[in-house]
């Protein structure tokens, strides 16, 4: 029992001295990514030379969590606990958080030198990406999950909380762009003959704004039947009728993987850490991997997929091929990893952007519905 302590308090210890920078000499690093200033394993060599491997930086994680959702490529902000000081030199926004402070989605949190990403924040808790985390007795190398506000203060303690603002603002958008079914009924129910040209005209109007989103019911609508008549409508690996919820990696490249013919891969040896062969995916996931659809040997097949990642993934699968046209959308940065896969399928007709085709919401996540759609405007 003491012995499991010792190599318990030992190991810990090592994932502290990680994430502050202060591993000794015979620590190896390994990095990964494109860019990331972070390790994301290392290597250490006991006495007699034997290598003991530690997976698993925090502040790898959420680099990486930036560049993946958001084609964001931070700067080197050093270990966890100087991120928040480090992005207020840089100029980021920073905010010490406190009761009553509205959290926003796809920012970092900090706290006790360790920094995580914020997927989104509601009445009930936090969704959050990060890595290098001790659950449920168990060294995690990533966790995304939801966490409750009581879970969430245990763990900040009396330490301060930071929030850093990465992803780039959100233009408003107007109430009055797209009038709802319930306001629908009721204008209806209120016009007279004098007006109904009138109102025949703004639900024309509203209807056309509203098909600039790939999530426009009728979009879904005719997404589904085609679906169904693919035998695409459950929600891949179950028995769940696609209800327009949202989409995991792992369902979305089994619908693709499905809609290619499912074919038997050639790749017979499991490189997937986060992969077994009794996962529902398994196939799948090993096709992605051997046609260069997914490139990491980290799947994370419950990671929600961003509308950038459904892209990128259909981009691959079509053979990455040229694009000629300039950016079709203000929040799309020139050196995003979805640049050519954004532009290729604007090209192609499979998305149109939203907020009136100015922007594509590459962080945003992609919901079923949003992924019938894409894979119908690719195949149909």
């Amino acid at each position: 029992m003491m012995e499991n302590l010792k190599k318990f308090c030992k190991y810990y210890l090592l994932i502290g001295l990680l994430c502050m920078g202060l591993l000794p000499n015979r620590i190896h690093h390994v990095f990964a990514s494109d860019g990331n200033p972070y390790p994301h394993t290392y290597v250490e060599y006991d006495e007699d030379g034997n290598e003991i491997y530690h997976p698993g930086n925090c502040t790898w994680q959420a680099w990486e969590e930036c560049y993946n959702r958001l084609g964001i490529k931070l700067p080197g902000w050093g270990n966890g606990g100087t991120w928040h000081t480090s992005a207020e030199n840089a100029g980021y926004q920073v905010i010490e958080w406190s009761e009553g402070i509205e959290i926003p989605d796809n920012c970092l949190m900090e706290w006790k030198s360790h920094v995580a990403y914020v997927v989104n924040a509601d009445d009930e808790g936090i969704y959050i990406a990060e890595g290098n985390i001790i659950l449920d007795g168990e060294y995690r190398e990533r966790v995304e999950r939801k966490w409750s506000w009581n879970d969430l203060r245990n763990r900040w303690g009396d330490s301060g909380v930071y929030i850093t603002i990465v992803a780039p603002e959100e233009e408003p958008v107007e109430e009055t762009e797209v009038i709802s079914e319930a306001e629908e009924s009721e204008v209806e129910a209120e016009n007279t003959e004098e007006n109904v040209a009138e109102e025949e005209s703004v639900t024309e109007n509203s209807e056309e704004v509203i098909e600039t989103a790939e999530e426009a019911e009728p979009y879904f609508d005719e997404s589904l039947k085609w679906a169904e008549e693919n035998n695409l409508a459950y929600v891949a690996g179950t028995e769940q009728l696609v209800t327009g919820g949202d989409c995991n990696r792992a369902q979305f490249i089994t619908l693709l993987y499905n809609e290619m013919g499912s074919p038997e891969p050639r790749l017979k040896e499991n490189l997937f850490t986060d992969v077994n062969e009794k996962d529902s995916f398994y196939k799948a996931a090993l096709w992605a991997y051997e046609k260069g659809i997914t490139t990491e040997t980290l799947f994370r097949p419950d990671e929600l997929l961003s509308r950038g990642h459904a892209v990128t993934f259909l981009y691959r699968a079509a053979g990455s091929p040229a694009v000629s046209s300039d950016i079709p959308f203000v929040d799309v940065a020139e050196d995003a990893y979805y640049k050519d896969a954004v532009i290729w399928a604007y090209e192609n007709g499979i998305t149109k952007g939203t907020f009136n085709k100015k922007k594509f919401k590459p962080a945003s996540v992609c919901t079923q519905e949003q992924c019938l759609t894409f894979l119908m405007r690719m195949f149909q």
